[in-house]
């Protein structure tokens, strides 16, 4: 009978298993995977539905456990890669803008090592500082701060694939500096700023296939500073800019504003304008040395 009791007193003594961020996470993104379907308009129609759903989750994280769950989920097959890549996204412009109601800035940094992840934070609303490299897969970080969204700083680097960065800050959405560098697929940057968009500056590097820059910045966009080097140009006319360089003859002096910038709205809390005011006085200041842009 002793025996027994124990045996009970056992049972009792079992403490509940308590899941981490990342388990949470990743139990998340499962659902919705599940629950919507995976087709491109789901991008343009139900994004405001995800991303409720995930606010009302509730799960506590941080940037670390962005890259945690990216790293995670590219080693799991998907049959619904748009939701969650689109599910990423979400993850990162809601932490940006609860960050930035709590005085924080929030900086995300996605390594992949060469893995895939089509889609990997698409149509991410908010961001202040988004660096993504070393991925493979179609659409990654297309639609970034989109329709009325506000990117600080994103930067794309080493992906395989069509359509990265593709119609970033869009349809009336900002962004301070956008590049795009050593992308292997057409459509690199296709519509970035396009339909009263607008960004500060625009690098596009070292960039191989078709199509790369096309409709950037046309019906009413706009962009402080377009630099392009080392891509094919589809077309020869863009919106309204205030300086394109298209040879790469200030290409010295803008990459080492840019990562000057980087590195100084990473580190303090600059506002997105004054960001963009500085931006404008390194414009002044090339166009003042009487160079013929």
């Amino acid at each position: 009978m002793f025996e027994e009791l124990k045996g009970i007193q056992g049972v009792r003594n079992v403490k509940p298993v308590i899941k981490g961020n990342l388990e949470k996470l990743v139990e998340l993104g499962s659902q919705l995977e599940r629950d919507f379907e995976n087709r491109t308009y789901f991008i343009f129609e139900k994004r405001p539905e995800l991303y409720e759903r995930v606010k009302k989750a509730d799960i506590e994280y941080d940037e670390q456990d962005i890259q945690s769950l990216v790293v995670a989920l590219s080693s799991q097959e998907t049959q619904n890669p748009i939701v969650r890549g689109v599910y990423t996204g979400a993850l990162v412009s809601l932490l940006t803008e609860k960050n930035n109601k709590e005085g924080r800035r929030t900086i995300v940094k996605l390594d992949l090592a060469g893995s895939e992840f089509p889609y990997l934070c698409a149509r991410a609303k908010y961001a202040d500082v988004l660096m993504i490299k070393n991925v493979k897969g179609d659409s990654i970080g297309r639609d970034i701060s989109c329709n009325h969204g506000r990117a600080g700083i994103v930067i794309l680097q080493d992906i395989i694939g069509d359509y990265a960065g593709w119609c970033m800050a869009m349809n009336q959405g900002q962004a301070g500096i956008i590049i795009l560098q050593d992308i292997n697929g057409d459509n690199a940057g296709d519509g970035i700023s396009a339909d009263h968009g607008q960004a500060g500056i625009i690098i596009l590097q070292d960039i191989t296939g078709e199509y790369t820059g096309l409709y950037m910045i046309v019906n009413y966009g706009r962009a402080g500073i377009i630099s392009l080097k080392n891509i094919k140009l589809p077309r020869e006319h863009y919106g309204y800019y205030s300086l394109l360089d298209k040879e790469g003859k200030y290409s010295s002096q803008i990459r080492e504003f840019t990562d000057e910038m980087v590195k100084k709205y990473s580190e303090s809390r600059m506002t997105f304008e004054k960001l963009r005011e500085e931006i404008g006085e390194f414009i002044k200041r090339i166009k003042s040395g009487g160079e013929d842009v």
